[in-house]
């Protein structure tokens, strides 16, 4: 499970004492993992990740042989440690909406 900050519409400057606090969201990774997995190929979770730009560094990881799994913990690992995760479930929505509806939900609590 990954925890990151809800993403506010406006950007927060951090001085206004009546701005909300950000709340923290708790991804289920399990689910993520197995939407990821069982939705889309190994190419276009390649192109995935050459395509978006928040990603890219994910794609320079990737050697041909790297198989699916591998893919998939390295784009997880990535949108964790770079609070992505909203802009991923975004692209699996659009991309394999069916699948997309079949593993939810995943937002713990």
């Amino acid at each position: 499970m990954s925890v990151e900050p809800a993403v506010e519409e406006s950007v927060s400057t951090g001085t206004d004492p009546l701005e909300p606090i950000p709340t923290e969201v708790e991804y289920d990774l399990p689910r993520i993992r197995e939407l990821l997995t069982k939705g889309f190929d190994d190419l276009e979770l390649r192109n995935f990740c050459f395509d978006q730009p928040e990603f890219q560094e994910v794609y320079d990881q990737l050697a041909q042989s790297i198989g699916k799994d591998e893919i998939v913990s390295l784009v997880i690992e990535h949108a964790d440690q770079h609070l992505l995760f909203e802009p991923l479930l975004a692209w699996a929505k659009k991309g394999n909406p069916t699948r997309y509806r079949r593993h939810q939900p995943y937002i713990i609590g």
